[in-house]
């Protein structure tokens, strides 16, 4: 289904890229293990249960830019 789906409205496929993406970098860990790391974040773990937690979006891009710029300094990894 998901196959056909993507083959009718390529837009999809960004969706089917970064899910991808997402089973990769997690694979091997529950539910359990992923909120504990979740709530390692100061972000996460200050907010009160039932509010709204602030978007980490700057802080994730900025923890990439230096896992970049550490990895093409020591050749591990190219993008």
């Amino acid at each position: 289904m998901a196959a056909q789906l993507a083959q009718d409205a390529p837009a999809l496929q960004w969706y089917i890229t970064r899910t991808k993406l997402l089973v990769a970098m997690v694979d091997g860990l529950g539910g359990t293990q992923l909120k504990n790391r979740q709530y390692l974040l100061k972000d996460y773990a200050d907010t009160t249960i039932g509010e709204h937690i602030a978007p980490i979006t700057g802080q994730a891009r900025d923890r990439l830019r230096r896992l970049r710029a550490a990895a093409s300094t020591n050749g591990c990894w190219r993008w």
